[in-house]
This record gives structure tokens, sequence and C-alpha cells, in this order.
């Protein structure tokens, strides 16, 4: 019995090709979608933070781009390449950073003597001027500190896509949005970040839809949830013991400005600044140098304290560098030191948790991130302008 045999019955038959195998196929070509680095977003955020501060506070877009173009230079040329060995010393950069702003501030009352009479009030500073930028400061001991995304060792940050461009938008969007909060009749601090971030949403949907590459303006470490740590009883116990040292430690800048105050007089008002950093950093870093390993490296505990430590400074700081125009009453000082350290047990506890809750929360992808954080702060803004006037 002879059995027929069957050509052309498995794919590798090529002596006639079947119509499946003539067929082609084809795939759409999806573009990967480009986010910023970390430092660099974060960076933005702080510029944008400081900027607006900047604009309500004097009501001036000049200095306040100009601060910023000067501090982007300067730091470009000279912090951008120092690296420590040591991850202590990095406390150095909460300390240099802020001086930047001091050190514009400075020159422009040394240099606003040689432009026109007309024109001075575009480049006048109040003593508080420099102050609103101690964010964007911190924005560059970031730059500075933190690792490059998906790396083990240090680069020095790249002028290009970590500082120039993370400033340009960061001026585009506080300028736009505090023109639009001052439409209304006070300008807040809380509109023009809010309305800021808004409008970084939205160009970052208009520039997705052009190129047809989605863009963001966070980074993709931001938008995940791999590094949250664990809940237990230990991280609490770092939570509220850093917290402690927080306070601590603005205790003794705020008794440190008053006692500088008193005995010296309001002259001291334009020094009030490099007095509250230098003290606060000081201190802090003392306080991380003698801690555990395991505290320094929490999340809950002491791994973002001179963050919080430098704004602290800053927030107590304004009744004080204030005083050339008024004597700081007791007071005064104290109901900052108390929103101060009031503010910072929120923010940090909302920081703590809310990444663990977004877990299980659908996102849009424009919101993600960095934006939805700044939505959060310009919240709490809010609440710290209706229930603080005097801010």
């Amino acid at each position: 019995m002879k059995i027929k045999e069957k050509k052309n019955s498995t794919p590798f038959d090529t002596a006639i090709k079947s119509d499946a195998a003539g067929s082609a196929l084809f795939a759409k070509h999806v573009r990967p979608a480009r986010f910023m680095t970390t430092r660099a977003a974060v960076f933005m955020g702080l510029t944008i933070l400081s900027l607006c501060f900047s604009i309500a506070c004097d009501n001036n877009y000049v200095t306040s781009g100009l601060m910023l173009l000067v501090c982007c230079f300067f730091y470009s040329l000279t912090f951008r390449f120092v690296r420590f060995s040591q991850p202590v010393l990095n406390s150095l950069f909460f300390l240099l950073c802020p001086m930047i702003c001091w050190g514009v501030y400075f020159a422009d009352l040394k240099l606003i003597g040689f432009i026109p009479e007309n024109m001075r009030i575009l480049f006048s500073m109040s003593p508080v001027f420099p102050l609103c930028f101690v964010p964007m400061a911190t924005g560059f001991a970031v730059l500075s500190v933190l690792m490059p995304d998906g790396k083990e060792e240090k680069e020095r940050p790249s002028v290009l896509k970590e500082v120039i461009q993370p400033a340009f938008f960061a001026l585009v969007s506080s300028c736009f949005g505090s023109l639009i909060a001052g439409l209304f009749e006070r300008r807040t601090v809380f509109a023009a970040t809010l309305l800021s971030v808004l409008f970084l949403i939205g160009l970052s949907a208009l520039m997705s839809l052009i190129t047809r590459s989605p863009r963001f303006f966070t980074s993709k470490r931001l938008t995940e949830y791999w590094d949250i740590p664990v809940a237990d009883m230990s991280e609490l116990r770092r939570f509220f013991f850093a917290r402690l040292e927080y306070i601590i430690v603005l205790f003794v800048t705020a008794a440190v400005m008053y006692l500088i105050c008193m005995f010296f007089g309001n002259v001291t008002a334009p020094f009030m600044m490099p007095v509250a950093i230098a003290s606060s950093v000081i201190l802090a870093t003392a306080m991380i140098a003698a801690g555990r390993p395991a505290d320094i490296d929490s999340l809950f505990g002491t791994k973002l304290f001179l963050f919080e430590i430098i704004s602290g400074a800053a927030f107590v700081c304004v009744p004080f560098a204030k005083c050339a125009e008024a004597e700081p009453k007791v007071m005064i000082a104290g109901l900052f030191l108390f929103f101060a350290c009031a503010g910072d047990f929120l923010v940090s506890g909302l920081i703590s948790v809310i990444r663990r809750r977004q877990i299980f929360v659908e996102k849009n992808k424009y919101t993600d991130g960095l934006p939805f954080m700044m939505i959060m702060l310009s919240l709490l803004i809010m609440v710290a302008e209706a229930m603080f006037p005097v801010f």
C-alpha cells in the first residue's frame, strides 16, 4: 500500500510558499516617553515655588528672573564641579548654595546706585527677597547630592538638561501662574503655584501631541513605587525621632537669631539669612553624623532631613529679616516657629504615606509624579495662607 505524501504541510517546506507566509506583518512604531531626571524635576519644582514666592513678595518679575539667571550661571561654573567622597560632607551644599542668593542680594545693593533712578524700582530687592529663593538653592543642592537615575556613581549635573531646561520651564510657568493670579484682587502664592503646575500639565499634553512622543515634566522614579519602605514600627519611630530633631534645630536657630537681633539691633536684618542657614545646617549635620545608619537612610527618618531643615530655617528667619522695618516680637517669632514645626509634620507625614495610597488609585499620566506633588503642596500653602495672613 502506497502512502500518499503531503507536501507544503509544514512551515519548513519551502517548495511552495503558503498564503500566510506571503502576508507581511506591520507594527506601529511607538516613540518612547521622555522623562526628566529626578534631580532635574525636583530642582524645577523648587524653582517654581521660589519664583512664585518672590513675585508675590516684591511683585517684580525682573528681579526674580535676574536672580534665577545669575544663580544658575554661578552654580554652573562653580559648585556643579564639586563632589565629596564622604556623604556627610554633602551638607556643605546646603550651606553654600543659599549663599549664592545672599551674594546676589548684596551685589544688587552695591550696584543699584549706578542704575538710573527711574529704573531702580525694577532692580531693588527687599531683605526678605533672598529668603524666597531658599527652595531654589535647595534645588541646586539636590542637583549635587542626588545620584543620577539608574547609576551608582555620582556624575556632575548636565548644564542643558538639568540646569537650563528646568530653570527655563520654571520661569515660564511661574510667570504665567503669577500673572494670572495677579488678575484678582490679591495675588496669592497658592494660586500662582497651582496655575503654574496646570500650565506645565497643559504644555506637557501639547508637546506630546505635536511631537507624537509622550513628554512629562517629572521623572520616571517619582511615578514608581519600588522604593517605598516597609511600614513597620521602626519606621514610625524614625519618623517621630526626625520630627523631634527638626523642632530642636529650629528652636536653637530662632534663639540665636533673636539674641543677635536684641544685641545688635535692626542693622542685622540683611545678615539674618546666612545666620539662620549656617546655624541650622551645622546643627543638623552634627545630628546626622551622630545618628545611626538605618536612621540616615530611612525615608521616614533623616534621609531628607537637611531639605526640611533649610526650608524651616528660611521660614523662621522671615520676621527677623523684616526687623529693619519693625522690631520683631517674641509672639510673632513664636508664631512663625509654630507653623514651621506644624507644617513640617504635616508635609513630611503626607509625603510618607501619599505614594503608598496612590498604588491603588488610577492616575492621569500627565499629572502623576511631580505635578501631583506640587498640586498637593499648593493646597497646603492655601491652608497656611488662610490660617496665617501675616505670611
